[in-house]
């Protein structure tokens, strides 16, 4: 065997049950051979032929998992005005109108970010506010959570939506699908996609991401194009495992061929509600700062129940969207009806049903998650993005801690994973680490008896994706014959102040026993 390294360091997390101390890893391209504390990794028989590195003041992690990301829209987004820093509507229309100074009459002004809720005035723009500027070209405006966009009237009228029917132009869930459509085929070439997307992998790797769960969501536009990994993957070029789930399943030649751990489709995505921040995630009640609306449910009960018992039959996994606790109510009501004397493959020998962000999540719901088997997938990232717009939105059920709930689903054994969501907020793993550990804004702390520790923290991005998608056999810990996926770390995220913890850097990303950032 040849290309064997061992390294040690002040510390390895393994993620483990029992996390056994540790501080040196053997490893080669194939796999990791052992993991364990200096003195026994030296009577490995493989030891003496290996390369032997010492990292001091360095910790290592398996390689962190997002569970859930659009990382193609994200990669699109990258050539979009990003509005994530803006504070008001007119900071917003002064950027738009110097892309278009700079533009051509007929390319598209697009930009994505938009979170209307942190401005001054924390209203959405319409059509008239985009008219404003009285510029020639098509204006597309995404709203920071995907489900809403906003478009002037030349873009409107390209896309064929009647002006009338939507005055104020905000498009939402599913209607975007058009815009999307004629837009991206005006913007993308496949050579364009395939840097863009090489470009994000790249910022991933930097984070210490080895593993991500794409989501191609048709219905939403921003599908996973698979062929696009495939081609990385043949040329060299990919330094992330990618495993999909689609709310259509992708055309025959863009699926990987058998089962592979560099590229795979899981399962199926199903969006049962929007967002909070649209006002169309399905609430039981009115949403606080709008009495007239409850969101919006995208299936009927028994429409839901079909798609569910379809997959279910064929022993595939599911990952569905939900947000409002209407929505929750409605799926374990499905999940219910089908489980119930189902002759198929048991529930102890098939993946779970992963909900998907779980937002609001009543305790009696928690109970009927826990009853049914099911996981989730969170977004801890979320709550400091939301910080003033969810119990705005939500009034006593932000109050009574029905949301932004992890610890709860922890405590009542129910597995979560953690994701970015990405582009609906920050690629950062970090970022969603540390908001579950610490759950704070500058000095506030929003229900601190919901902090997670940095081991429990840790699991929703190593270990529990792993085993919610059945591939723990390989991947999600450091131990012996599982897959080289590991990141370096420059200091010890388990002591220190809270400032020193957050102040972590990757050093160094290895996926399959190959540096892909940073260096050795």
């Amino acid at each position: 065997m040849t290309n064997i390294m061992c390294i040690s360091c002040d510390k390895i997390w393994t993620g483990t049950p029992k996390n056994h101390p540790a501080d040196s890893l053997l490893y080669s391209e194939s796999n990791i051979l052992a993991v364990g504390m200096q003195r026994d990794i030296k009577r490995h028989p493989l030891f003496d032929g290996s390369r032997q590195l010492r990292l001091n003041g360095k910790i290592i992690i398996p390689g962190l998992c997002d569970a859930h990301i659009h990382l193609q829209a994200y990669a699109k987004s990258k050539i979009f005005i990003d509005l994530s820093g803006i504070k008001n509507k007119e900071d917003m229309l002064l950027i738009l109108c110097k892309r278009a100074e700079k533009a051509g009459p007929d390319d598209w002004i697009c930009a994505c970010g938009l979170d209307e809720t942190s401005w001054d005035i924390p209203i959405m723009p319409e059509r008239k506010d985009l008219d404003s500027l009285a510029v020639p070209n098509p204006i597309f405006v995404r709203r920071a959570c995907l489900h809403a966009s906003v478009l002037n009237t030349r873009a409107m009228t390209l896309c064929g939506i009647d002006t009338h029917e939507k005055p104020n132009g905000i498009i939402v869930e599913g209607e975007q699908a058009r815009i999307y459509a004629l837009m991206e085929r005006d913007m993308f070439s496949r050579e364009k996609l395939l840097n863009l997307l090489r470009r994000g992998i790249d910022e991933c790797s930097a984070y210490g991401l080895t593993t991500l769960f794409v989501c191609g969501a048709k219905s939403m536009c921003v599908e996973e194009d698979m062929s696009l990994y495939l081609e990385l993957y043949a040329k060299g070029g990919l330094k992330a495992r990618i495993l999909a789930y689609h709310d259509t399943m992708p055309e025959r030649e863009e699926q990987p061929m058998g089962r592979s751990r560099w590229i795979d489709t899981l399962g199926s995505k199903i969006f049962l509600d929007g967002s909070l921040g649209a006002r169309t995630a399905a609430l039981t009640e009115p949403y606080t700062d709008a009495p007239s609306q409850s969101g919006l449910l995208l299936y009927d009960t028994e429409n839901l129940i079909s798609v569910l018992q379809s997959l279910y039959d064929s022993n595939s996994q599911a990952l569905v969207h939900s947000i409002g606790d209407a929505a929750l109510d409605q799926l374990l009501d499905a999940l219910e009806a089908v489980t119930e004397g189902s002759q198929s493959c048991p529930a102890t020998q098939r993946l779970p049903l992963i909900v998907n962000h779980c937002t609001v999540c009543r305790p009696d719901q928690v109970k009927r998650m826990r009853r049914l088997g099911v996981a989730a997938t969170v977004q801890p990232v979320f709550l400091t993005t939301d910080w003033t717009m969810a119990p705005a939105r939500l009034g006593h059920r932000a109050e009574k801690g029905w949301a932004y709930s992890w610890k709860n689903l922890i405590d009542a054994g129910i597995r979560i994973n953690g994701s970015s969501d990405c582009p609906a907020d920050s690629l950062n793993p970090w970022a969603g680490i540390w908001a579950a550990v610490n759950r704070r804004k500058g000095r506030d702390v929003r229900m601190p008896e919901q902090c997670l520790t940095v081991d429990e923290a840790l699991r929703l991005y190593t270990i529990n994706p792993a085993k919610n998608a059945g591939i723990d056999s390989w991947a999600g810990s450091l131990e012996s014959g599982k897959e080289a996926d590991f990141a370096v770390l420059d200091r010890d995220i388990f002591s220190g102040t809270v400032k020193e913890r957050e102040k972590v850097n990757v050093v160094c990303t290895v996926v399959g026993g190959r540096v892909v950032y940073g260096t050795l």
